[in-house]
Parts: C-alpha cells; structure tokens; sequence
C-alpha cells in the first residue's frame, strides 16, 4: 500500500513537472522578457528558457536558460536602472541553494550576472534611508586562524548559533552595474540588528555552546567596524576559563577568553584560511 501511494505520487510530481507553462513580464518601455518553463530535466526540475524581446517588433534579442525550480521573477529600479531579478532554487537530498540572478541593460547590451548562489536568506531593504534598496543576505563562510605552538587550527562559523538572527548580516549595494560587498560600511544597522543581540547571548551566565566561537565571532565583526576596544572591554567584562592543548609541550593550557583573544587578536581579525563558500557575488 505504502508503496503504490510513493509510485502514485512519483507519477503526480512527474506530471505536474511536465505541465508546460508560459509568463510575460514588462521589463522597460523597450523590453518585455518571456519566461517558460516546460521541458522535464531531472527529478523535480524544470528547463527554463527567459526570453528578451523588443516590444515593438516582438524581435528576439537573448535567450538565457537555466535549470531549477523556478520561484520568483520580478522587476525592480536600483539607481535609476530597471534590473529583471529571478531565483531558482537548486533541490537536492542536503537542502538545495537558492540562486538569485538579474538581467540589466549596459552599452546596448543585456548581461546576466550572478547575485548569491548560496543557501542563505535574503532581502531587500533601504538600509541607508538613500532611496535604493541594498541586499541583505547571511554571511556563511567559515574561517580559521593559526594559533602559535597549537597544532590545530582554530575556527569559527559566521553563522554562529542556529538562529537567523545570529547570522552575520551581508550588504551587498549596487553599483556600477554590479553588487558590491559593503557590510562593514554599515556601521549601525551591523550594530544594532547583529552586536547587540551576540552580546545578549553572550551575556547569559548559562551560555556555554562552543563560547570561544561566540567571542571570537563578536571581536572579529566589532574590529571591522573600528570597535576593536570596546569589544575588548565587554569580553573582559564577562570572561570565561578557556583550555587549549598545546602540541609541542603535549599539554593543555588554561587560561581565559580575554586572555586568548588579546594575545592572537592580531590573527583573528586576519584570518588566514577560508573555506570555499557558494555565498559569492
């Protein structure tokens, strides 16, 4: 029984796959752009074709084709440019990515670039109050530095606690036809929606979850921002013992948070290793 309702649904799923569907979107006074989607490409994926036509003589001027699960299509004007956005969701048995791409018109010409491709969140928001929305999306890299006379490496995740909140924010900006990676200019939104809410964390008396990690995290972001003293201060305010093994002397060392992040502050926030990431620009 359990069987044939997986088969019957398989078959469904396969059905509706094939379903052969068709958009128009108005991109500009001189572009329409024409979405379909139609052509079976693997389990739970479509082939999509996006159209660039001119309107008045429904001439075809680029083809670009992807494959996904197409979830959202939209125009939107950034620095007095009208860009086509669109994300396709990638599947897949860990989660998939979410790929978020746009069409713009440069030199006559239109060009497709990559935005994220990344599992990351993300969304748009006048952080600045300047008219033009940035991109707010999640820092997922994971770095590491060399500790002296350590024979590990130590690491720490951007995504630090399991909780949307708690991700290191991203601030990609428009510019120049391009999005540019400028978190660290936003010196008070950074503070506000991510610092302040690492520091009540940090600040629990109960809080133990890999607390070297939540510490380094709060000192490398505050160093970027200039705040290099006063992250210093607030660690210092709610130290903890911390051990780390030493492998030349084949022993662990105590000491505490303060302590270890002030004595390799330097290599924090340089960090000399980073994982690949498909959170790129």
């Amino acid at each position: 029984m359990y069987k044939f309702l997986s088969l019957l649904s398989l078959f469904l799923i396969f059905q509706s796959s094939h379903s052969f569907s068709k958009e128009i979107f108005d991109w500009n006074t001189k572009y329409s752009i024409q979405v379909e989607n139609s052509e079976w490409a693997g389990f739970m994926y479509y082939s999509i074709n996006i159209t660039v036509k001119e309107k008045k003589t429904k001439k075809t001027i680029a083809i670009f084709q992807e494959e996904g699960l197409p979830l959202d299509f939209f125009v939107k004007k950034l620095a007095k440019q009208e860009l086509f956005f669109y994300t396709i969701h990638s599947g897949g048995e860990s989660g998939g990515i979410t790929t978020l791409r746009y069409l713009i018109l440069k030199d006559g010409k239109i060009e497709n670039h990559l935005v994220l491709d990344s599992p990351a969140l993300f969304k748009f928001v006048d952080v600045d109050k300047d008219g033009n929305d940035e991109i707010i999306t999640q820092n997922l890299q994971f770095e590491w530095f060399e500790v002296e006379e350590n024979c590990s490496i130590i690491g720490f995740y951007f995504e630090y606690f399991e909780i949307p909140e708690y991700f290191v924010p991203r601030i990609l900006t428009f510019d120049n036809h391009r999005f540019v990676d400028n978190t660290f200019k936003f010196k008070k939104y950074i503070q506000e929606q991510y610092l302040a809410l690492l520091e009540k964390e940090l600040e629990r008396e109960e809080y133990e979850k890999n607390y070297i990690a939540g510490f380094i995290q709060y000192f490398f972001v505050s160093s970027k921002l200039g705040m290099t003293k006063k992250a210093l201060a607030f660690i210092k305010r709610h130290n903890k013992p911390f051990q780390h093994y030493h492998c030349q002397d084949n022993k662990s060392v105590n000491t505490t948070v303060f302590d270890f992040i002030k004595k390799y502050r330097r290599e924090m926030v340089s960090p000399v290793g980073l994982e690949p990431t498909t959170n790129r620009l």
